[in-house]
């Protein structure tokens, strides 16, 4: 009985053995699918992401040309804006210039008008005066006549 149980127990061991031989043949065959699969997925990825570089490095060349661009518009508007400046320093001299001149005749309107009022005034006083002298002398008359 004994070499019975030694046959059982070689048996078993074997079967044992080829279970894990059988095994680890599958899970080298799985690891070697799943490691071409990774492969296969990592090219593809890796020509997905060297044409998306192609295109990321072509936007970024559109963007540089377009950033040049907008430099040229931007210097160019500056010019235009630091000329038309000069121009508007020039008018704003002028338009000041012309502003004094008015200031100035108005000085002069207000001489003349104060002693256009001035003579105006002495005028008035003095036909108030002759007027009072008239009728003094028409008051005189009356009396002289009437009575």
């Amino acid at each position: 009985m004994e070499a019975q149980a030694w046959t059982a127990i070689g048996l078993l061991a074997a079967t044992l053995l080829g279970a894990l031989f059988y095994l680890g043949n599958r899970i080298d065959s799985l690891g070697g699918k799943l490691d071409s699969k990774i492969d296969s997925i990592g090219g593809k990825l890796d020509s997905r992401i060297d044409g998306l570089a192609g295109r990321i490095d072509s936007v970024g060349g559109r963007l540089d040309s377009m950033g040049g661009r907008l430099d040229s518009r931007i210097d160019g508007l500056a010019a235009v804006v630091d000329s038309m400046g000069g121009r508007i320093d020039s008018r704003l001299d002028g338009l000041t210039e012309r502003a004094n001149n008015i200031d100035g005749r108005f000085d002069g309107l207000d001489l003349r008008m104060d002693s256009l009022t001035a003579r105006v005034r002495d005028q008035g006083r003095e036909l108030a005066s002759q007027i009072y002298a008239l009728g003094t002398k028409l008051d005189e008359h009356l009396r002289r006549h009437a009575g």
